[in-house]
């Protein structure tokens, strides 16, 4: 069961981190305001931080028991 853990959440990871490459390529990254919020808002990356989520979630429990 925990093996099965491990490779859910390094499937989740990499595709949370594939989510915020499309996320941000194409634009290019400046520091104000209305591209920091256009790139949070992004749908990508907010798939990618919720992905991540769940898979630090998994990799606690996963620590918990082993």
């Amino acid at each position: 069961m925990i093996f099965i853990l491990i490779m859910v959440n390094i499937i989740l990871l990499v595709i949370g981190q594939t989510l915020w490459k499309i996320g941000v390529s194409g634009d290019r990254l400046s520091f104000n305001a209305d591209s920091i919020l256009k790139l949070i808002s992004s749908p990508y990356i907010i798939s990618g931080i919720i992905l991540y989520s769940l898979a630090t979630v998994i990799w606690l429990y996963i620590l918990s028991k082993e």
